[in-house]
């Protein structure tokens, strides 16, 4: 059976509004394919780190695409349904892989992140079950020359070593209209705290992406 409403509604809370102000989607074409649109903004690092060099160039770096829910509402909808005892979809869950086809992103926006990251140099090293992540792997330098920023190693306080993006991370404005979050490239852990330091709607989408599998 699917994961509980609860647990759906926690995982999602901040994902739909992150996903909402991607707003509509546009016509495609050549020209929107070349320009850049940022997709997350750089972080800002944790009191009492310091930045420790540039990630090695041949040094491998994996991550992962969070793709936005095209339909935001209707999430949000079925949530209140079988959350509600007045409604008649009370407890009324989905079985599993029924969210990917009512709410996931669409097969076509799965094959256009992958296809981008595979032409920027990168492999792709998994699609999750409901379509909200796509994984990849690569050098620093391709990962860097993929997502048009830079990696940075960051010393946090207590020593542990940590990761960083320097700028924004963009993506061709023909693929960024369905990405709400590149996860996995800022790594700022510090001690008591288990998640990646990053905009909420990156750690939101991982969350969303593990309770509606």
């Amino acid at each position: 059976m699917f994961t509980a409403a609860v647990g759906l509604v926690a995982a999602l809370g901040i994902l739909i509004p992150a996903a909402a102000q991607a707003g509509e989607s546009q016509p495609r074409s050549s020209a929107a394919a070349s320009r850049l649109v940022a997709v997350v903004a750089a972080p800002k690092l944790p009191d009492g780190s310091r930045l420790a060099g540039a990630v090695a160039s041949t040094a491998e770096v994996t991550g992962a695409v969070a793709l936005r829910l095209p339909d935001p509402a209707a999430v949000t909808a079925f949530i209140d349904a079988v959350s509600s005892p007045k409604s008649p979809d009370y407890r009324h869950y989905l079985a599993r892989g029924q969210f990917t086809s009512l709410f996931g992103p669409s097969a076509s926006a799965v094959a256009a992140v992958e296809n981008q990251l595979r032409i920027d140099g990168l492999t792709v090293s998994d699609v999750s079950a409901n379509n909200l992540l796509v994984s990849f792997r690569g050098t620093a330098a391709t990962v860097e020359a993929a997502f048009h920023t830079g990696l940075q190693r960051v010393e946090l306080a207590g020593g542990t070593l940590g990761q960083a993006t320097t700028s924004a991370v963009r993506l061709p404005a023909s693929i960024a209209q369905d990405v709400t979050a590149v996860v996995g490239l800022n790594q700022l852990v510090s001690e008591g705290n288990s998640l990646e330091a990053a905009p909420h709607g990156q750690r939101s989408a991982t969350a969303a992406a593990a309770a509606a599998a």
